[in-house]
């Protein structure tokens, strides 16, 4: 449930944790823009330094104070000030309170005994809620909140702002610099903004100057995940030089712009471009291209794994337009859908996060995923509107295989003519293998003798892949799947 249906259905305390802090009175306040929703009451927010301030409204700026006219500048403090309405004046509000770490005693798990005993304070004299007010105990994604504080309130997590969020952000932004819209780096490149909460949209707009600036500080957000990397485009990563596959340029051409589009799968034999492909994805369509290193994903603790997979999501579902590549998914996926028996279903929960944002998502992002070995992916994997379709990438032809050639040699800059009789059965990989080594020797000949090619170590897997790929992929050289029709029946 979201923090605004939280408030809406009158909470009493709710424990959210944000990105950033105060980040949960920009969230609520634009969710109620975006809702069409009156909140009908003012956000309070506690700073240690500045005391209960009005965040909205025409009490904006207002400071709350002690009878005494002291500032109230401690959580615990704060929370008994307000549901015994020890004001100077009786109000009624959502009361955001970040918690500056207080929940639990330092260095330990152990809950702070003074939250622990403010908050049975409320729940012994008001019961369910005072009403016309809500706390809102603002937590970092990070910190470690202790059960005893869980279990005393409603948790929710507030995402990292989406496009919608990041365009009004930048209007507060803006206006605290007193900068005009004309000036801004980052309007001026929206793309690249997308995901970064106030703060950093914040430095953005000091310090950044071009928009290499702006994609190092994404790309720098991104990499702290582990487990989601902004991969830097070079010149390698174009459509110009991946050779053949056309009827895969075409697909992907006319569908990865399409509202819901899902992906495509790429199957085939190791070495034949699927790889390259997905990272030359991203500059062809203008949109930068996120890596999803999914072995990443698990963690030894309990809880970890899952906790990491949904913030993987969630930061992807912020970013927006973008291809999400995911290399070998074989050998995360595989195991995933049947570990209970070795992870307690720490696995199977993983995989079904994953299963169902590839099924859900409507963020704009494009997944790529690869593969080498089809019968390591599970049937529920590869089923229809899990992808927008599954493509198999053959050995290149022999007039592919030429033109890879000619490509590579000419960017080696290597002195020896290409020869169809040597590169005959290489993959595109063997054949860049070969230019580049050529350059270390007299003949092509020589240099191919180093070259181990995949078509002979491995010949019964490119039969049977073969097989499979007739019945259940499209070609990315040629185009649709030809399924034979199959008569199903049962005995009784």
């Amino acid at each position: 449930m979201k923090l605004l249906d939280l408030i809406m259905r009158g909470a009493d305390v709710i424990l959210a944790r944000a990105p950033e802090i105060y980040a949960s009175v920009k969230h609520l306040e634009f969710e109620a823009k975006r809702n069409n929703v009156v909140l009908n009451r003012d956000i309070y927010a506690l700073s240690p330094t500045n005391g209960i301030k009005c965040m909205t409204g025409k009490s904006a700026g207002e400071e709350l104070k002690a009878p005494d006219g002291t500032s109230i500048t401690e959580p615990t403090m704060a929370f008994r000030m307000i549901y015994d309405q020890a004001f100077e004046q009786p109000v009624t509000g959502i009361f955001v309170i970040p918690t500056f770490s207080c929940l639990s005693i330092p260095g330990t798990t152990t809950p702070n005994p003074a939250v622990l005993t403010a908050l049975s304070y409320i729940r012994a004299i008001y019961g369910e809620r005072v009403p016309g007010v809500t706390i809102i105990l603002e937590a970092s994604y990070s910190e470690n909140v202790p059960q005893d504080i869980i279990s005393s309130a409603l948790s929710v997590k507030i995402p990292v702002p989406d496009k919608y969020e990041t365009a009004l952000l930048m209007d507060d932004v803006l206006a605290s610099l007193n900068k005009n819209k004309t000036n801004s780096i980052v309007l001026g490149h929206p793309g690249a903004s997308v995901g970064l909460n106030r703060k950093e949209l914040l430095i953005a707009e000091l310090v950044c100057q071009t928009p290499e600036d702006l994609h190092e500080m994404k790309r720098s957000k991104l990499n702290n995940s582990e487990v989601l990397q902004l991969h830097e485009y070079t010149e390698v990563d174009s459509f110009d030089y991946i050779v053949g596959l056309e009827a895969l340029k075409t697909f992907v051409r006319k569908t990865a712009r399409l509202d819901e589009s899902r992906g495509v799968l790429l199957v085939g034999i190791p070495g034949t471009g699927k790889s390259a492909f997905s990272r030359a994805l991203g500059k062809e369509l203008g949109i930068p291209t996120i890596t999803f290193y999914m072995d990443r994903v698990f963690n030894r603790f309990v809880g970890e794994s899952e906790a990491r997979m949904k913030a993987a999501i969630e930061t992807l579902d912020a970013v927006g337009d973008c291809v999400v590549f995911i290399d070998e998914i074989e050998k995360s996926v595989g195991g995933m859908a049947s570990s209970n028996m070795t992870d307690g279903g720490t696995g199977s929960r993983t995989f079904s996060q994953f299963l169902k944002w590839l099924s859900d998502r409507k963020n704009g992002s494009y997944v790529v995923a690869t593969s080498n070995n089809i019968n390591a992916l599970p049937p529920e994997f590869i089923r229809a509107e899990r992808w927008d379709s599954i493509f198999f990438i053959d050995m290149p032809s022999d007039e592919e295989a030429m033109r890879i050639a000619e490509l590579w040699f000419d960017y080696f800059k290597v002195t020896h003519k290409p020869d169809k009789k040597v590169i005959r059965d290489m993959t595109g990989a063997e054949i860049r293998n070969l230019a580049r080594l050529s350059r270390a020797f007299d003949t092509l000949q020589e240099a191919e003798k180093y070259v181990i090619r995949i078509s002979r170590a491995r010949e019964d897997q490119i039969r049977h892949m073969r097989e499979w790929a007739r019945l259940w992929a499209c070609s990315a050289q040629s185009g649709a799947v030809k399924q034979e029709k199959r008569k199903i029946g049962f005995k009784v």
